[in-house]
């Protein structure tokens, strides 16, 4: 294992964990103000949220440091339970009034665009694979082909919404297709942790993720791009009503 690298990667995956709260906290009070929400209640709101953020991501930290995401020999993963907690979050969500009004004063584009986070974040598999703590089928030069939503993601917003043109059914597809590949992301990372589900034996195992703060990759930037995704389909079908 390179230290240097490693270094590199525990200060690369806090700072991408920062800009993506930092753009959640900007387009939350964005929309407040779209719905005309007085400033006081706005600033409560945006505040409570980043609060509520940064609990979470200090919650499954001190559970990484104590070692509990590193037993891999339990079933189901330990890493199930940083992970689809914010997920189930999401979808309810999705079910409330209110959270519905935020997304249609959101531009549709916006939910499309953001999604070019995962360019560095792909390119950041990769330096980790070349640190020796990731497996190659993590990267792009292996089975993970995550990087093809953030290459298209300008492109998509660009030409999805241009000039008033609104390409909805083109939009849910691309969508669906950038939870195919989380998906696919999220099992190979599974089925290369040293677990009983282990099917990749090569060399490192992606053991990594339980330790901090690579837990916040699957407890935190995981279900913010399956977040993201589910909402921009929401907010295309209720804008498409």
């Amino acid at each position: 294992m390179n230290n240097t690298i490693y270094i590199l990667a525990q200060l690369a995956t806090t700072g991408i964990v920062i800009g993506l709260i930092l753009l959640t906290l900007l387009g939350l009070n964005y929309a407040l103000r779209r719905i005309r929400i007085i400033e006081e209640q706005r600033r409560i709101i945006v505040k409570f949220t980043g609060l509520g953020l940064l609990c979470w991501l200090l919650i499954i930290g001190l559970l990484a440091v104590r070692g509990f995401f590193s037993n891999f020999d339990v079933l189901p993963p330990r890493i199930a339970l940083a992970m689809l907690p914010p997920i189930v979050l999401s979808v309810i969500l999705m079910r409330n009034r209110v959270f519905q009004l935020l997304l249609k004063a959101i531009p549709e584009k916006w939910l499309i665009v953001v999604q070019v986070f995962r360019i560095p974040m792909e390119l950041y598999l990769w330096m980790c694979f070349l640190g020796g703590f990731l497996p190659f089928q993590m990267t792009f030069e292996g089975l993970n082909m995550d990087i093809l939503i953030g290459i298209t993601a300008l492109m998509a917003g660009y030409f999805f919404f241009w000039k008033g043109r609104r390409q909805q059914k083109a939009a849910i597809l691309w969508n669906i297709s950038g939870l195919a590949l989380l998906l696919n992301v999220v099992l190979i990372a599974t089925v290369s942790t040293p677990s009983p589900l282990r099917y990749f034996h090569n060399e490192p195992s992606t053991a990594i993720i339980g330790d901090f703060p690579f837990i916040w990759i699957p407890g935190f930037i995981v279900p913010f791009a399956v977040a993201i995704h589910l909402f921009s389909i929401k907010q295309l079908f209720m804008n498409g009503r």
